[in-house]
């Protein structure tokens, strides 16, 4: 039997597309959820990335040629810099910060278990914030790890 083992851009785009429903609309906190980096991005966001981080691959059984597969999914959200622009304060930046990664973390935590993967989960390790140029423009990103469990069919 010939292996078939699961291509993580399945992953990747049903979390970006998850992401996309849960964040982005009226009302929501989200300008726009991408799959990939983008070539460009304009206007403060904020912005969510959902971009590939690695994978490990094992086998289910002993002789299987299925396998379990891990992918690790970089979630990165992008808000305009505060110096940027003259009416967004600080205070603003982090604040959207703060209810993204909310909003991040209840969409996955609400999601653990779909036809998508197997298992949905955060890293256990902290997010990182950080400050960063984008696009030609400053902005303050926060990166965090979701781990996808799915396995060969």
């Amino acid at each position: 039997m010939a292996a078939d083992v699961r291509n993580r851009e399945v992953s990747r785009d049903a979390l970006a597309a998850l992401l996309s429903t849960a964040l982005t609309g009226s009302g929501k906190p989200v300008v726009e959820v991408f799959g990939y980096k983008p070539r460009t991005l304009s206007g403060r966001g904020p912005y969510v990335l959902v971009l590939a981080a690695g994978t490990r691959r094992a086998k289910k059984a002993i002789g299987s040629v299925k396998r379990k597969n891990h992918f690790r999914l970089l979630i990165v959200t992008l808000v305009l810099d505060a110096s940027a622009d003259d009416s967004w304060t600080p205070q603003q930046v982090d604040d959207t910060l703060d209810l993204v990664d909310k909003e991040i973390a209840d969409t996955i935590a609400d999601n653990e278990r779909t036809n998508d993967w197997h298992n949905l989960d955060l890293d256990d390790e902290f997010s990182v914030i950080a400050p960063t140029k984008e696009f030609g423009a400053n902005y303050m990103s926060e990166s965090r790890i979701a781990l996808v469990e799915v396995h060969d069919a």
